[in-house]
């Protein structure tokens, strides 16, 4: 399965902006593709830690 994510984004053209002034860069929205695998995963098993899938 694949799910598009929108979110803001900023986009800092010096150094600075990154270090000091993030929050006056530009920003802009824009998406990602979330892929989600299907059935069981590594991470579905029980005892490993993770939170177990129902």
């Amino acid at each position: 399965m694949v799910e598009k994510v929108f979110f803001e984004s900023a986009s800092p053209f010096e150094l600075h902006h990154i270090l000091r002034k993030m929050d006056s860069a530009p920003q802009h929205p824009v998406f990602g593709r979330l892929h989600i695998p299907e059935g069981d995963g590594p991470l579905s098993q029980q005892g490993n830690g993770y939170i177990a899938s129902d």
